[in-house]
């Protein structure tokens, strides 16, 4: 019997990465029989191979069986590529892409399988960001990073609707621009689709990584505007609206210290008042959904460190890589 769902991911020389990925996947709440796993490595690692044959082979013997296949790429195509590969090798009538570096929540499947009606075609989920310098991730906003540069990190879409309109775009080289081309294709073709912010996943986030707020480069001739396509995605997200009110909590904060330096207790208590107040409010506005890991102290410590690393990243974009929102 084949799978409602197939899980594709695409990995190239992060073997290490790809097992905490897979042990995400073990542990999902949407029952195996559900759903398979597609590994496609763009670079066919022997490293990779022996890690997916070692998990695949301990995860049978320990916990039961769950289809695992490794689809190698002698040649180094591209995650577009990869990810095409993967969807035309799945099973399944759903097929939910991520990358071999991200991990899974354990409701990630069952959330976004439950957002599919007869109508929707195309599923997003939400991704937060795991810099190796935080103890909890951290949304893409915070860090300035451009959210559809993260799209086929956490998507689901009918086989079908790959079908039709032909997967995702190989023409071009970063991920990034083949996430922004789909994106476009989807809004162009009038595909139905849906966000849901319960199907989360987090995303290690190397160093290197590519400069904070880095715009995608300009789309190939003829395609749909790019700022049209971004304004169609942006709707009801209001993110990006938050930096004044970081700065209002920013000014607030550093009125409560002065007033508990001078002694003046009603400026303390305005300042702090003010800080706790915008960054719990617009914290939860922004980001709806945090880890089921993160405590609600660690939530809240989060949000009122939120306005600073904010304000932060946007001012070392603008300083450094000329980039202003």
């Amino acid at each position: 019997m084949s799978p409602d769902l197939s899980v594709v991911i695409t990995t190239f020389q992060q073997p290490a990465q790809l097992l905490k990925c897979l042990d995400a996947l073990e542990r999902q709440s949407l029952p195996r029989h559900q759903f398979e796993v597609i590994v496609v490595d763009d670079g066919d690692s022997p490293a990779t191979a022996t890690a997916v044959a070692l998990f695949t082979r301990q995860l049978n013997q320990q916990h039961g069986t769950l289809e695992i296949r490794y689809l190698p790429q002698s040649v180094r195509r591209g995650s577009a590529a990869a990810r095409n590969r993967g969807w035309q090798a799945a099973r399944g009538q759903l097929v939910a892409f991520t990358n071999g570096d991200c991990l899974p929540q354990p409701t990630w499947l069952a959330n976004a399988l439950a957002c599919f009606d007869d109508a929707t075609e195309v599923v997003t989920g939400q991704l937060w960001l795991q810099p190796p310098y935080a103890d909890e991730p951290i949304s893409p906003d915070t860090l300035n990073v451009d959210p559809i540069s993260l799209l086929s990190a956490n998507c689901f879409c009918r086989k079908s609707t790959l079908e039709r309109l032909g997967g995702f775009p190989t023409t071009v080289t970063y991920s990034r621009q083949a996430d922004l081309l789909f994106l476009t294709t989807l809004i162009q073709q009038a595909v139905p689709m849906k966000k849901s912010k319960d199907a989360f996943v987090v995303q290690h986030m190397p160093v290197p990584h590519d400069p904070p707020g880095q715009l995608i480069q300009p789309l190939t001739k003829g395609a749909a505007d790019e700022q049209y396509v971004r304004s169609l995605w942006a709707q009801g997200d209001t993110s990006r609206q938050s930096l004044p009110v970081h700065w209002a909590a920013i000014s607030g904060a550093v009125m409560g210290l002065m007033g508990v330096l001078t002694g003046g207790i009603l400026m303390a208590m305005t300042g702090f008042g003010v800080w706790v107040t915008l960054s719990a409010l617009f914290g939860q506005r922004d980001c709806p959904s945090v880890p089921q890991r993160m405590t609600p102290l660690k939530a809240m410590w989060a949000r009122l460190r939120t306005p600073f690393v904010s304000v932060y990243w946007h001012l070392y974009s603008a300083i450094k890589y000329g980039v202003i929102h």
